[in-house]
């Protein structure tokens, strides 16, 4: 029993981790753009749509004091109540606009022009209006502009609009530009250009056509990793997924990663970074720990102490899944080590805060831990403590109702029962913790699990009747 037991739930393991891998790998409606875009927001006034159409109409016929209808038209789109989406956009707008950046930098409108763009292009749904071709070739070049002002804000513009229609953004941009930022990427100073440059690259990292743009950021990222993923959390957090969308796309580079030293990052990443953002680099490491020349690094005890640091950190973002899968990976090897540190005490301790999206993650190394761990040590974290609390078991009676997974929640019906089955300590305690009424809320629609869950009710209904005849 014991044998198909762990046979099913690794099966169940594998199974998961690879589904959800493929998700977050390929959907694109599990990518969070408005991550990627900035915004401009400097005053939280009223909009009035007549006076928004009114600037719009004096600048597209230029009448009135134009130098006022520009200021205007940037303070209304900084407003922190400006949604682009609820405007219209007249096409001539971005005609003038055009006409107007045309003049080069002399212009006395540019700025207020570019930094109009940099709020329109903080779009949510599609409008041709603005994603006019001739109007985004012409702001690339105002990224090149010497004056940084200028520089920074059509970056920041491009940006935006990149994380809307990238792959149309990506076809625009020349050798020229590419080169740009190839060279500006380097410049270590507070010219505010490198924020807005990781976010264009990361954007065109997650689009599909990777396998066609990577190859343009790969002959430079590299060397950028190593000489600034240290210098601050910010860029650590972006150039990680960069990092991650490289090795798992463009031919040959995880080994050129090992080659040149990029993987070593990934310790100081562990030890600095913003511990709410390290999903990228848990799935990086889980890369890692495929491959046979890797996989010493990350599987000492350093490393876990490092990852049980981090635990407390993820019960309630989406790394989570990350996390366990990284731990779940380590497992079969590193049990000892991993209950030697304290590591399962704590997912047991952080367990009730564990979020709802998140508890079946928890359960599946749980899971894995039980079938690996030699009998006393199974145990020891199947009991609760002097308090009543901190126990696997305990967790998996109190999270029977919150699964999803058809496939996962047999198996976690399957373990309860065995449990139950061993020790007459744990039906009573099945009891306790309401598990009669967990099962009975759970979906009854598949069979198998409907016919299990009625089987381990029985045993907790005979038990309860013996006990009360006695």
């Amino acid at each position: 029993m014991l044998y198909t037991l762990y046979k099913s739930v690794d099966n169940t393991v594998k199974h998961r981790t690879f589904t959800r891998h493929e998700e977050l790998s390929t959907s694109r409606s599990s990518v969070d753009y408005s991550k990627t875009r900035m915004r401009i927001i400097n005053n939280s006034m009223e909009i009035n749509k007549g006076d928004f159409d009114a600037f719009v109409s004096n600048i597209i016929n230029e009448k009135g004091d134009l130098s006022n209808s520009f200021k205007e038209l940037a303070k209304m789109v900084s407003s922190s109540n400006f949604i682009s989406d609820e405007f219209e956009i007249l096409p001539g707008l971005i005609d003038k606009f055009i006409y107007f950046l045309n003049f080069g930098s002399e212009c006395p409108f540019t700025l207020d022009i570019l930094s109009i763009l940099l709020n329109l292009w903080y779009i949510s749904k599609f409008n041709p209006v603005l994603t006019n071709e001739a109007l985004i070739t012409t702001v690339f070049e105002y990224c090149k502009c010497s004056n940084l002002d200028f520089a920074k804000t059509a970056l920041c513009s491009i940006a935006n609009i990149s994380t809307y229609i990238p792959t149309l953004v990506f076809s625009l941009m020349n050798d020229d530009f590419i080169e740009f930022l190839h060279s500006n990427i380097y410049k270590d100073s507070p010219n505010g250009k490198i924020d807005p440059i990781l976010r264009i690259i990361l954007t065109f990292c997650r689009i599909e056509q990777k396998n066609e743009i990577l190859p343009h950021f790969f002959t430079f990222i590299p060397n950028f990793i190593n000489s600034f993923f240290h210098k601050s959390s910010f860029i650590m957090v972006f150039v990680s997924e960069i990092l991650f969308h490289m090795i798992t796309t463009v031919d040959n580079a995880y080994t050129f990663s090992i080659e040149n030293g990029l993987l070593n990052q990934i310790e100081l990443t562990l030890k600095f970074c913003d511990p709410t953002r390290l999903k990228f680099i848990f799935r990086i490491i889980s890369i890692c720990l495929e491959h046979p020349d890797e996989r010493p690094k990350f599987a000492t005890i350093e490393f876990l102490q490092r990852i049980k640091d981090r635990l407390l950190m993820q019960y309630c973002s989406e790394d989570a899944f990350y996390l366990c899968n990284i731990i779940q990976i380590l497992i079969p090897e590193m049990w000892q080590q991993i209950y030697e540190i304290g590591m399962i005490h704590k997912m047991i301790e952080i367990s009730d805060k564990v979020e709802f999206h998140n508890k079946e993650y928890y359960a599946v190394c749980f899971n894995s831990f039980i079938m690996h761990a030699t009998e006393e040590i199974r145990n020891e974290v199947l009991r609760p403590d002097e308090n009543g609390e901190n126990s696997i078991f305990i967790y998996f009676c109190n999270i029977v109702a919150t699964i999803s997974d058809f496939h996962y929640l047999f198996h976690l019906l399957e373990t309860i029962e065995r449990i139950i089955l061993s020790d007459e300590y744990y039906v009573q305690l099945a009891l306790n913790e309401n598990l009669i009424d967990s099962l009975e809320a759970i979906d009854q629609s598949d069979e198998k699990i409907s016919s299990l869950a009625q089987r381990i009710i029985n045993l907790l209904i005979d038990y309860q009747r013996n006990h009360e005849c006695q």
